[in-house]
């Protein structure tokens, strides 16, 4: 069932002209991006993530919060392993904010497991004061 609705979206997304057409924030729309990027290696996709990391902060949309996490923590276990996302995260860095920016230094020095941790361990706050369900 979950492999015919991501076929399904796979399928809508390139009849409107690709992943880069499709808006939204959502954990879903980042495995699209990184789907996009491993197979054509564009690093605009690379770029929409670093986008979404304006969301790690979001404290009122669980599913805000789950764009920019998912974003965060993909963009450090692949930049720790593929120069092409490495070189495109420091490239995105030169334009972002300031915040998106402190963002980026530390999701490059930092260890994958531990922004995993860290953003399980926020999602166990948010919802242990019934701001998220």
């Amino acid at each position: 069932m979950q492999t015919k609705a991501a076929l399904d979206q796979a399928l809508s997304a390139a009849k409107s002209g690709g992943v880069l057409k499709v808006s939204g924030h959502t954990a879903g729309l980042n495995d699209m991006y990184w789907g996009a990027f491993c197979a054509s290696g564009n690093p605009k996709f690379v770029y929409r993530l670093v986008d979404q990391l304006q969301y790690f902060d979001e404290r009122n949309d669980e599913s805000l919060f789950f764009a920019g996490a998912t974003a965060m923590w993909s963009l450090a276990s692949n930049a720790k392993t593929q120069p092409a996302v490495r070189s495109a995260i420091e490239d995105a860095r030169t334009k972002a904010d300031k915040r998106t920016q402190e963002l980026i230094s530390k999701l490059v020095t930092e260890d994958p497991e531990k922004i995993k941790l860290d953003s399980g361990e926020i999602v166990r706050k948010q919802r242990e004061t019934r701001k998220w369900k």
